[in-house]
């Protein structure tokens, strides 16, 4: 083998090695997405439980106690509705 076919050689070894990070790349991004869909999803589906037993809760407070805790910012009326935005965008 001489010199210029060694060259070849590395030359065709280094465009492999790039075209095969370039996969690489591509399939750990296209796996942190899938990451991603699935923790949303098991967020999505445990969401729910919660909710109801956080409402549960409340129909056992007085009428006062329940519109307070509904209307807070992070209370339960706004996860309800967050969720529902969630289920409409996907």
């Amino acid at each position: 083998m001489n010199v210029l076919e060694m060259q070849a050689n590395t030359l065709a070894a280094t465009k492999n090695c790039e075209l095969l990070q370039i996969t690489l790349d591509r399939r750990l991004m296209e796996l942190a997405q899938e990451k991603y869909q699935v923790e949303q999803l098991e967020k999505t589906r445990a969401d729910p439980q919660d909710s109801y037993k956080v409402l549960a809760e409340l129909l056992e407070k007085t009428p006062k106690d329940v519109a307070n805790e509904l209307t807070k910012e992070d209370g339960l009326l706004a996860k309800i509705l967050d969720l529902e935005k969630t289920t409409q965008e996907k």
